[in-house]
């Protein structure tokens, strides 16, 4: 009865432990909120995105005028004889000023294919932001459930470890009034030491785990409360997962936008074998060495550049840009069968953690009724202390396993929702400030002049 009252008190400990921390649990999204605001690798990736903004005013820059200054200073003497007897000298002081204005008309159509191309990588770099945002995200998710899987794993071995160390104490009660034999207690003393070693090694996994949260999460692991709130944003069947990941999943999106960046670039290559139409005006204002004339010079003219041949490697740049294209294409395609074996791959294991849960908690039924029923029959008899530890161990065990299958489950929940490209900070609706590529776009995109940053730096 003792024993049947232990292990009574024990699940209920831990049932109102688990209700009493619930209120002041973390939860996920908060975690993942925290992931989210204090990672520096999607910090980086963001500074790379206003990075590949600048292209776009860069390739504009070709359609622009450019207006430039030139001038020059210089001391001239200037000595004269007549027969070789000097007759005197003059020391002049020559200057020159002048500006210059060039306005492309056309550039071959050069300008507006590098201005499309940098508008598609801009597209691009923003799907990748968004991927190494989900993938930072997956790794907080997956650092918070292995937290609350060993911690559980950790409790449980506890609650193990306090069943066999009861059992040590009625083997050694047994004995010292004859009912019991050393063998009996031999055996509990055994599988004691051994629930001793497996605790061990569980406070040490769970060690690492709160390690690996800590460097995913940048915060350290606290009253966490393994819930997961994404039930709902399950895909109803396998063809809806992998039709939701051929249209929002961040690599694949970016893969497109690539192609498009790679024709711009064919078409930007095929420009440099059209002719170059810009206006030019320009004036000079110039003191001669006399010091007394000056000259002013003015000039408004059209210049024309017409290539004929510029030793071919125009044209292997064209050839090169059309083999990159097809490369760019090919990788669309490649990530397309990746995704579609990642997303059925995550379907499979999503459907055999719920298996295995049910499994487990079907088991643990019937371990703890085996368990109460060993314990009983060794009272009478009929059951040997090895049965009892042996019953013990098979239901320990089995909650074990449902510590894990529930690991399994949220981890393979969290990779499906990524692989359709829903774990980001807008699907999961993450509470805090949102980092918006485009207002960094939108400052810089026309900016004709400026060395700042829209930051201040």
């Amino acid at each position: 009865m003792k024993l049947a009252r232990l292990l009574t008190w024990s699940l209920t400990t831990a049932l109102v432990a688990m209700s009493a921390s619930a209120a002041s649990a973390q939860s996920l999204l908060d975690t993942l909120a925290i992931a989210y605001s204090n990672s520096s690798d999607l910090n980086a990736q963001r500074a790379t995105g206003r990075a590949t903004d600048e292209n776009v005013g860069i390739a504009k820059s070709l359609q622009r005028p450019k207006f430039s200054g030139s001038g020059s200073y210089g001391v001239q003497d200037f000595a004269y004889n007549r027969g070789g007897t000097p007759m005197g000298q003059v020391i002049t002081h020559p200057a020159t000023v002048g500006v210059t204005l060039t306005q492309p008309l056309f550039t071959g159509f050069q300008a507006e294919s590098k201005i499309k191309g940098a508008e598609m990588a801009v597209l691009a770099q923003r799907e990748t932001i968004r991927d190494t945002e989900q993938t930072i995200l997956l790794d907080a998710a997956t650092a918070y459930e292995n937290v609350v899987m060993y911690q559980s794993i950790v409790a449980l071995d506890e609650q193990n470890l306090q069943f066999l160390a009861e059992q040590v104490r009625a083997a050694k009660d047994k004995l010292q009034v004859g009912e019991g034999t050393k063998t009996d207690l031999a055996q509990a003393e055994a599988s004691y030491q051994g629930a001793v070693s497996t605790l061990a090694a569980a406070r040490a996994n769970l060690a690492g785990a709160k390690a690996t949260f800590v460097r995913y999460v940048g915060t350290e692991a606290k009253s966490l409360s393994g819930a997961i709130p994404f039930e709902k944003m399950i895909p109803s069947s396998l063809p809806s997962a992998i039709d939701t990941s051929m249209r929002d999943q961040p690599a694949l999106r970016a893969a497109i936008y690539n192609i498009d960046v790679a024709q711009a670039n064919v078409a930007y290559a095929e420009g440099a074998l059209l002719p170059q139409v810009s206006l030019q005006g320009s004036f000079q204002h110039a003191t001669q060495p006399t010091g007394y004339l000056r000259t002013d010079n003015s000039q408004v003219g059209i210049n024309v550049t017409v290539p004929i041949y510029q030793g071919g490697g125009e044209y292997a740049t064209i050839r090169q840009a059309k083999e990159q294209l097809g490369a760019a294409r090919i990788q669309v395609d490649v990530s397309r069968e990746n995704l579609r074996s990642i997303v059925s791959q995550q379907w499979a294991l999503l459907t055999a953690a719920g298996i295995s849960i049910e499994a487990a908690k079907s088991n643990i039924a019937a371990s703890q009724l085996a368990l109460e029923g060993t314990i009983e029959q060794q009272k009478v008899g009929e059951r040997t202390t090895l049965d009892v530890l042996n019953a013990q161990n098979a239901l320990s065990a089995a909650k074990i396993s449902l510590a894990q299958a529930q690991f399994q489950r949220a981890s393979a929940i969290f990779t499906l929702l990524q692989s359709i490209g829903h774990f980001d900070a807008d699907h999961l609706k993450l509470a805090g400030i949102r980092y918006d590529p485009k207002e960094h776009y939108e400052a810089v995109k026309d900016q004709w002049i400026g060395l700042r940053t829209p930051d201040g730096r």
